[in-house]
């Protein structure tokens, strides 16, 4: 680097590109199905997005709270499955 700061946010905005969230569920190729999520998401999300953490550290209530946020706001979201075979 030529001693400028790097900054991947101007980066990834003067390039068109977008963040997008991923995540799994599932016991993984050995053991049951896979189900992975993504979800591409404004700019400037509402401030409730704040409260997303893993979902598994959350309560239901606050994961079903969050739900219907993400379903409002998301520009996109993509859901898929793969079993073991």
């Amino acid at each position: 680097m030529d001693g400028r700061r790097f900054d991947a946010d101007a980066r990834r905005r003067a390039h068109g590109a977008r963040l997008i969230g991923v995540d799994e569920a599932g016991r993984g190729p050995l053991a049951g199905p896979v189900v992975v999520a993504a979800v591409a998401l404004p700019e400037e999300p509402s401030p409730a997005l704040r409260e997303a953490r893993d979902s598994k550290q959350m309560t239901p209530k606050s994961r079903e709270k969050l739900f219907g946020v993400i379903g409002s706001q998301a520009l996109g979201v993509c859901v898929a499955w793969a079993h073991p075979k």
